[in-house]
């Protein structure tokens, strides 16, 4: 039996819906046996807490919202359903903002995906690797012409995201820096996530922002990027924007 079949077997074992005797019994090496079948039961359990947790870590916003229950159940839940493939915190909780789309919470939550995907954008955003802002020297020494017509390098730790909901107040009424419940969480927000000094942080901003950022990460010159902001946003304000961009030290490069 090769080390793969082995692997298959205990994953497949480790993995499935309810504890299966069957399965595990066709792990290669284990002694069928009641005892084992307790000792294998008791490493499972132990696994999926393992990993419940990592979610946690990942997710803490989506926990407060959901509550530690209910959140463990849908863990285990998402890990049963689709087991990890790696051992990165990053990869293993990516599909799991997703995945609460279609999870069937107790309490209607429509708004709870995108709170759990503002909380990869902060994991995911302390996580990234340093990069170096530019020196904002060169923002005086270009004409305006030469600047509107470069492109920008955003830094690796900057996220950004619209949504029909007020996951911005959600955010700070979870967080132990702020205590204020949102008025209504049908309110639409967008939230720019920045690691200025390492220390990761949630900016409220305005749509046009978030236009600029999408059309930059498209690849679009700082003119076009602008461009597609006052067209979504009447009061869009492009010096505000890229004030915003060189404050937060989110241009790593221009090409």
């Amino acid at each position: 039996m090769s080390l793969a079949n082995f692997q298959e077997a205990f994953t497949k074992a480790l993995f499935s819906t309810e504890l299966d005797p069957a399965l595990v019994a066709e792990i290669p090496h284990l002694t069928n046996s009641p005892r084992t079948l307790k000792q294998f039961a008791a490493y499972r359990e132990r696994a999926l807490r393992g990993l419940t947790d990592i979610l946690r870590s990942v997710y803490p916003t989506t926990v407060g919202v959901m509550g530690d229950e209910e959140f463990n159940k849908a863990a285990r839940a998402f890990f049963l359903q689709s087991q990890p493939q790696n051992v990165d915190p990053i990869l293993i909780g990516e599909p799991f903002a997703p995945f609460l789309e279609l999870y069937p919470t107790e309490e209607k939550l429509p708004h709870l995906p995108d709170v759990a995907t503002l909380d990869y954008g902060c994991f995911k955003a302390k996580q990234a690797i340093d990069a170096t802002a530019m020196n904002t020297r060169i923002f005086t020494d270009l004409s305006p012409e030469q600047l509107a017509a470069r492109r920008i390098q955003l830094h690796p730790a900057c996220f950004w995201m619209s949504s029909p909901y007020a996951i911005y107040d959600i955010w700070r009424s979870h967080s132990s820096q702020f205590s204020a419940k949102p008025l209504s969480v049908e309110s639409p927000q967008e939230v720019v996530i920045i690691r200025p000094k390492l220390q990761v942080e949630v900016h409220r901003v305005d749509v046009g922002l978030i236009k600029v950022l999408d059309a930059i990460d498209a690849g679009e010159t700082l003119n076009s990027a602008l461009m597609d902001a006052r067209m979504t946003d009447p009061g869009f304000n492009a010096v505000a924007a890229i004030q915003f961009l060189i404050k937060n030290d989110l241009i790593i490069s221009l090409y």
